[in-house]
């Protein structure tokens, strides 16, 4: 199984660079070090089979990339919603999913100071 996904990722890494779209260098770092897993399997194991630490060694680095990449794209789009719930552009009752029971309609919050 690893030494296909390093095959894919290899694969990868080169069409996307050759085609100009855009950096391979998540597909090249991940890689990196699922080679770096195998070739240390291969050292330090007898036969063909993969030992526990190779897994881990393995998903450290595409876990990690995975959760900076993650945390980047929230650090943009949770305050561009926050501010877009703020300003009224946005209703956050509209994303919640409610109880049979609750979706009677209430008053809008601005409706609720007017006499």
């Amino acid at each position: 199984m690893f030494t296909s996904l390093l095959l894919l990722q290899t694969f990868l890494a080169c069409v996307i660079q050759f085609a100009g779209i855009g950096s391979a260098v998540l597909y090249f770092i991940s890689g990196s070090f699922l080679f770096l897993s195998l070739s240390l399997n291969a050292l330090f194991t007898n036969g063909g089979e993969i030992a526990l630490w190779t897994y881990a060694v393995a998903q450290f680095v595409p876990i990690l990339t995975g959760t900076q990449l993650m945390a980047a794209t929230l650090d943009v789009f949770v305050p561009l919603v926050s501010v877009l719930v703020l300003f009224g552009y946005i209703h956050i009752h509209e994303f919640v999913i409610h109880r049979p029971d609750a979706l009677v309609p209430k008053r809008h919050p601005s409706t609720l100071l007017q006499v």
